[in-house]
């Protein structure tokens, strides 16, 4: 029982991040919540669909893998082939985000290992980092 809570507040932070995400991106934030979709969008705003493509293909092969047990020479390189297109996409997917909103590139390691953390303070925060770094 202590997990499933757990598990829902990790989603509902999430979910939160990227609804924040989403309205600083201009678009609807009801569409983050639809799985697929909303990264989908965030690839095509930011970025480039093609790789959202190719993520999604690595992602996919992995799942296969795993759940049937391939076991071989050829099932090992496909397996670090996507695995390193996933690390490709996700961190690819989080600098480009950040250099949409204009943070810093510390703001873009943090998306990229601490998604959820780094994610509220970016869409909380109302102006950009590299302005508040000017101030100062």
């Amino acid at each position: 029982m202590n997990w499933i809570v757990i598990l829902f507040v990790a989603w509902l932070i999430c979910a939160i991040v990227r609804t924040k995400l989403f309205v600083k991106l201009e678009m609807e934030w009801w569409k983050s919540l639809i799985p697929f979709y909303g990264t989908y969008l965030v690839f095509e705003k930011v970025w480039d669909v093609n790789v959202f493509w190719g993520y999604m293909i690595c992602f996919i092969v992995l799942l296969f893998i795993w759940n049937h047990g391939y076991i071989g020479m050829s099932a090992a390189l496909l397996e670090v082939v996507c695995s390193i297109g996933i690390v490709y996409g996700w961190t690819g997917h989080c600098f480009y985000m950040n250099k949409y909103l204009k943070g810093n590139i510390i703001m873009g390691y943090g998306l990229a290992i601490l998604f959820p953390v780094f994610g509220l303070i970016l869409g909380f925060q109302k102006e950009s980092m590299n302005e508040l770094e000017s101030e100062n």
